[in-house]
């Protein structure tokens, strides 16, 4: 696919902030970085993992946040180590952001854990499951698609569980969901359409990642735990001109840098990048530019970004 005049240059200046992916690069460093396992979408037509991030510190892959489809190779890639992690966060169950969950699950039989292992998502609705229906959906001991795994809900015959949390997508106010040293997680439910949807505010010692998840930005919840993050992870979906159908699902690129404005992102980054959006990254850059004055990264498969 021929890129885009805005990204090649970009690609080759380094004005955006873009960066050659490095594989390891995360896993190589001491501190707070995000890599971004996966910076597609539920598309197979973009060379790019579905949506999944990490949060490394100090060499070690202490957070997941979503596990759509290829991230189960990228998480591989990145030398991440399922015994390292504190937690797992999924925003929502669309196939692009939870179908390798399982898998990442099944692979935890050939390592040496002995903690659980703690589980955010959101709330059911009639159309949706909330994360516990989606657990006992894949791991369930009965009917689960995976239930040779059901050791992982229930502790039978495993050295460490799966402890879920479900979030209250329609709950007016944020839910802290984890909390631990210098480690807090909070969650509130998100726009996204009909679908149940929750983004993150994590905080890492002294800096702060936001995680929107899929939305459209019309509810204000995330807005008031996202102000002055060091990272806003953000989906360009979009271009401008989408229609009011998909503009329910998604926001379009000058509803991303007035929600980056609006909370005083020190730096966002655009990802779940899909053909519809990357024919158009010329003209949404332009409009983010216009409306909002930080760095703007745009996400590749792998890339690594420090935040000290």
């Amino acid at each position: 696919m021929k890129l885009p005049l805005a990204l090649a240059i970009a690609l080759l200046s380094g004005g955006l902030g873009l960066a050659r992916a490095d594989d390891t690069a995360c896993a190589q460093r001491e501190g707070v970085s995000v890599q971004i396992l996966g910076s597609g979408g539920p598309v197979a037509d973009d060379a790019r993992a579905s949506t999944g991030n990490l949060i490394w510190r100090d060499g070690k892959s202490v957070a997941l946040i979503d596990a759509g489809g290829g991230i189960f190779l990228r998480f591989g890639e990145a030398r991440a180590r399922i015994e390292d992690l504190d937690f797992v966060a999924l925003t929502h169950f669309h196939t692009d952001h939870s179908a390798d969950f399982p898998a990442l699950v099944k692979s935890a039989f050939f390592i040496e854990r002995n903690r659980n292992l703690p589980v955010f998502g959101p709330s059911s609705n009639a159309i949706f499951p909330g994360l516990n229906g989606f657990l006992n959906g894949m791991l369930g001991p009965k009917k689960g698609v995976y239930r040779y795994l059901s050791g992982f809900l229930d502790g039978k015959g495993q050295e460490f569980s799966l402890e879920p949390t479900e979030v209250d997508a329609r709950k007016a106010t944020a839910t802290q969901v984890f909390s631990k040293g210098d480690v807090r997680v909070q969650a509130v439910g998100v726009p996204h359409g009909r679908v149940p949807s929750v983004g993150y505010a994590i905080e890492v010692g002294p800096y702060k990642m936001v995680f929107s998840g899929d939305q459209n930005t019309q509810d204000p919840r995330l807005a008031r735990i996202a102000m002055n993050a060091d990272l806003l992870v953000f989906p360009l979906a979009l271009p401008e001109e989408a229609g009011p159908g998909a503009r329910q699902l998604h926001a379009v690129p000058s509803q991303i840098a007035d929600f980056a404005t609006a909370t005083h992102a020190r730096k966002l980054v655009l990802t779940h990048l899909m053909a519809a959006s990357l024919s158009a990254l010329d003209e949404s850059l332009a409009i983010i530019r216009q409306r909002y004055s930080g760095p703007v990264v745009v996400a590749q498969d792998l890339m690594c970004l420090p935040l000290d």
